[in-house]
């Protein structure tokens, strides 16, 4: 498992529909804590690996909501504040054998084009037929496994809408790139840190700007904002209204840069660039200004009590060896009468 300074490590190691399997950094006594996860049917823990395979009904609960309210029962067994989930069965190729054999079908299209054999008839038909089931199983095992299906899936239409025509092998070709060229390519795990954060009846996990995901910047700072929006009205705690304040900033700085990005380019066209180039300069320039200890008013008052305390401990220290020896030099000429 990766390094995560502080958190509780979750690794995904298998995960097909109805059945999945995790590997936990600490051990557990019992697997029935996980039994009371809405959709699992059992469950079975190996304490001499640390593994726990559950098995669960994929019509009531999708595989991303089960992995997140199964973190939240193992973060309540084992105290932590903050859960690092990492994705390792995605790891590596992964493409189905239907996929290579389009791209084989593509390839012999491709051939028979250059050497305008008279089967180039039927290979393109072939090379449209083969990209074409291929393409539609893919997006069948995605949306059977996850629930949805990428976007370039919709390449299909393009492919359908081509066969039969002269830029058939053209298509094919574009549809198997854009739908797995990306396959060919190992994916590394994907992982995702949660905050831990425990209310009176249950374990709610929030999952953590910066970890690699789906979910929109916007977003999450927006989230962040109401979040410690709603901490201060509670608490009126300094830090949660600063937080609030920083990314409402954030999202007020964001709009303000699209509107004028927006009013530029209609009016300067490609000139707008400049404008961010200026403001890029100013901002690599600022990171070249030392800042003062005396912009920090919290910093100074600290520093000014601990340089007042250093003295008064000084001047204490200082009288009391003085009494000391002054008690010593009387003692020393009473022995002396």
């Amino acid at each position: 498992m990766h390094d995560e300074h502080g958190a509780l490590h979750v690794e995904v190691l298998s995960a097909i529909p109805g059945r999945i399997r995790l590997a936990l950094e600490k051990p557990i006594t019992s697997e029935a804590p996980f039994l009371k996860v809405e959709g699992v049917r059992a469950c079975r823990y190996n304490p001499r690996i640390q593994t726990l395979l559950c098995y669960y009904d994929k019509g009531r609960i999708g595989e991303e909501e089960l992995i997140s309210r199964l973190g939240a029962v193992y973060t309540g067994i084992v105290s932590t504040e903050l859960l690092h989930v990492r994705r390792s069965e995605e790891e590596g190729f992964s493409m189905a054998p239907s996929g290579f054999l389009a791209l084989a079908c593509i390839g012999l299209d491709g051939a028979m084009t250059m050497m305008a054999s008279p089967l180039t008839v039927f290979t393109r038909w072939l090379s449209a037929g083969a990209t074409l089931a291929a393409v539609v199983e893919h997006g069948y095992q995605e949306l059977h496994a996850r629930g949805s299906f990428d976007p370039e899936v919709m390449s299909v239409v393009y492919l359908i809408n081509s066969i039969g025509k002269p830029n058939g092998f053209r298509a094919s070709l574009l549809a198997w790139i854009v739908t797995f060229g990306r396959h060919l390519i190992p994916r590394a795990p994907r992982e995702q840190v949660y905050l831990v954060r425990r209310t009176e009846h249950a374990v709610v996990l929030t999952p953590m700007a910066g970890s690699e995901s789906e979910r929109v910047f916007a977003g999450n700072i927006l989230r962040s904002g109401v979040e410690a929006f709603c901490i201060w009205r509670k608490t009126h705690e300094p830090k949660a209204k600063d937080r609030m304040m920083r990314y409402f900033g954030i999202i007020l700085l964001f709009a303000v840069g699209a509107g004028i990005g927006s009013v530029g380019a209609a009016r300067l066209a490609g000139k707008t660039i400049w404008i961010s180039c200026g403001l890029l300069l100013v901002s690599f320039a600022l990171m070249f200004i030392r800042e003062e200890i005396e912009e920090n008013p919290a910093i100074e008052k600290d520093l000014a009590e601990i340089r007042q305390e250093t003295r008064e401990i000084d001047r204490t220290l200082k009288q009391e060896l003085k009494e000391e020896r002054e008690e010593l030099h009387e003692e020393l000429h009473e022995k002396l009468r």
